[in-house]
């Protein structure tokens, strides 16, 4: 994995960016054969939306996403979700005044700024998750249907 960051706002509600901005964790997965490093990848971005924990825990077990990333010719990015991890707004503050932020839509507006930076509308995004991150995915093919072409929600309890 090669880590990355992105600058997010803290507050995607606030058009002003008055309270702020950190700095997201992202892996972007760089164990592909030689022949699918020199050709140009055309294939899906395989987006895994990071839930409750740090993002390198995650993709240590998910080798299917690096899997079907080398069939489809597409490339594997682990998100990891605000508030965890290394991804902390308020460093280690997580007092009521601070986890306001820690929201849903706040996570899913993450989520699609990063999607965003990485593909300018140039492939399909297939996004991912487990549990919690199963809820996010499916939730970010529903509300952002032009971003997000696919969703895979694995154990995601849902009601629409």
């Amino acid at each position: 994995w090669q880590t990355h960051w992105f600058q997010q706002p803290i507050d995607h509600s606030d058009p002003g960016g008055n309270v702020g901005t950190f700095r997201q964790r992202y892996l972007v997965e760089d164990d592909f054969e030689e022949a699918q490093r020199e050709r140009e990848r055309d294939g899906p971005l395989l987006f895994f939306c990071g839930n409750e924990g740090d993002v390198e825990a995650f993709a240590n077990f998910s080798g299917f996403l690096r899997e079907a990333a080398v069939a489809l010719g597409g490339q594997v990015v682990f998100a990891e979700h605000r508030f965890y991890g290394q991804s902390l707004p308020f460093g280690r503050d997580f007092s009521k005044q601070q986890t306001q932020y820690l929201t849903v839509e706040q996570a899913l507006e993450d989520y699609a700024q990063l999607i965003r930076s990485l593909v300018a509308d140039q492939r399909s995004v297939v996004v991912f998750g487990g549990s919690y991150g199963g809820m996010l995915s499916s939730w970010m093919r529903a509300r952002y249907p032009k971003l997000v072409f696919a969703a895979v929600a694995s154990s995601a309890t849902l009601r629409f």
